[in-house]
């Protein structure tokens, strides 16, 4: 399978979005992921919260 590849529908739909604004919905789309990703955990050496569970051994 080839990664790079990038079909004529793709091309042309990135090329739609680039000539043409986002409508409001899609702003909020965005605004939404955006403020999704700011609050996740994703922050670099940040300490953990919790110790790895430890199962009984059968």
């Amino acid at each position: 399978m080839n990664k790079a590849f990038v079909s004529k529908i793709d091309e042309f739909m990135q090329q739609f979005d680039n000539q043409n604004s986002k409508s409001n919905s899609q702003e909020k789309e965005i605004e939404k992921h955006k403020t999704i990703f700011k609050h996740r955990d994703h922050k670099i050496n940040q300490k953990k919260s919790s110790s790895p569970v430890k199962w009984p051994k059968d």
